[in-house]
């Protein structure tokens, strides 16, 4: 559980301040930020991916899709 928890690993230095305020853990947090590989995610990649994985999927190339990357916090 999180209270028995001996490390934990925060996302960012405002998660780690919440675990700070919210549940008093201000030792044994480390911060390490999400990383992404700009190469494997650079658009020139799209084609070379896109029809095979949708294949993969059962999604045909004209069903349109969204994706949302974001926090909950308001």
């Amino acid at each position: 559980s999180f209270a028995r928890s001996r490390y934990m690993i925060a996302i960012s230095s405002n998660t780690r301040d919440d675990l700070q305020k919210y549940y008093r853990r201000d030792q044994n947090v480390s911060v390490i930020h999400h990383g992404v590989d700009a190469e494997l995610f650079h658009p020139r990649q799209r084609e070379l991916h896109r029809g095979p994985l949708r294949q993969r999927l059962g999604i045909d190339s004209e069903t349109p899709l969204a994706l949302y990357v974001g926090n909950a916090l308001k």
